[in-house]
């Protein structure tokens, strides 16, 4: 999905943040950070996506901070957070007539907590709405016939604290291959290798790297593991606007689930913003 200039104030918005996560609280350290993000906008015309230029801004704050994983204490403190929830979650879904339906719900509410588009989430609200309308399903028919049939599934990752919920859906899934894909590196509060084995995510899926070191997936980086399993997967999954924004124009079928962050999104998908979608794209 091409860069939309709406994405600019939002992406020095995140910039500051990431300041902030990272313990920099001297303001003229912060402006120069800011100035270094706007020269780094000089060079917009190489970018394709808004993940793209996140993760140059992230690049930057990490050179300033020191600090690899700027956002690793905000992250234990949102997996304590959610982590409350899940006996509930579990007991909400081993309760239902359709209990692949309300983990599919589980695992998009999920996609509230995210340090990039939405700092300022309440998960609380989120999984008091799990039954709204909010949440629209209108895919979850095709979505149920293609994972029942699946020999795997690619699942594609997104935040790290989300993956909680994302292990009640794949404990859902008749599946058994399952193969969850993560990040490189540490950007953002994103998933990664360390953190899917820290929540136990390798105990009932195989957790690949997709060689891509920006919020999302950036084809040109992904490497050869992930490549063979993205080309032939009989069902992808895919968590989260960085995931849709980086993907959705590539020739494959892809079932996406996330919740609408912003109107740039909005526009795209022609849901308002803050709707939770289960959303697939045409091959």
């Amino acid at each position: 999905m091409s860069l939309s200039p709406d994405c600019i104030p939002c992406i020095l918005k995140q910039a500051l943040y990431a300041a902030r996560i990272a313990k920099i609280n001297d303001e003229k350290i912060q402006i120069e950070i800011l100035k270094y993000v706007i020269k780094e906008l000089n060079n917009i015309d190489n970018i394709e996506t808004a993940p793209e230029l996140s993760n140059k801004i992230q690049d930057i704050v990490k050179v300033f901070s020191g600090i690899n994983d700027p956002y690793a204490e905000e992250k234990e403190r949102n997996l304590k957070r959610a982590s409350k929830f899940v006996p509930y979650l579990k007991t909400y879904i081993n309760n239902s007539y359709d209990k692949l339906e309300q983990a599919v719900r589980v695992a998009i509410l999920g996609n509230i907590i995210d340090l990039g588009a939405n700092p300022d989430f309440k998960l609380e609200d989120e999984i008091n709405r799990i039954n709204s309308n909010n949440i629209v399903l209108d895919d979850y028919p095709l979505f149920k016939e293609k994972v029942e049939k699946a020999k795997y599934i690619l699942y594609i990752g997104d935040n790290a604290e989300e993956a909680i919920f994302d292990k009640l859906l794949i404990e859902q899934l008749q599946c058994k291959n399952i193969i969850f894909v993560v990040r490189d590196s540490y950007i953002l509060n994103d998933v990664t290798i360390d953190f899917a084995k820290k929540i136990g995510l390798n105990k009932i899926a195989k957790v690949i790297s997709s060689g891509s070191k920006v919020a999302g997936t950036n084809l040109k980086e992904t490497n050869k593991t992930f490549n063979k399993y993205f080309f032939n997967a009989p069902v992808i999954i895919a968590k989260g606007q960085g995931n849709f924004e980086t993907l959705m124009n590539c020739d494959r079928e892809i079932f996406y689930m996330f919740k609408v962050k912003c109107e740039v999104i909005a526009k795209r998908t022609g849901y308002k913003v803050g709707t939770s979608v289960l959303l697939k794209n045409p091959k």
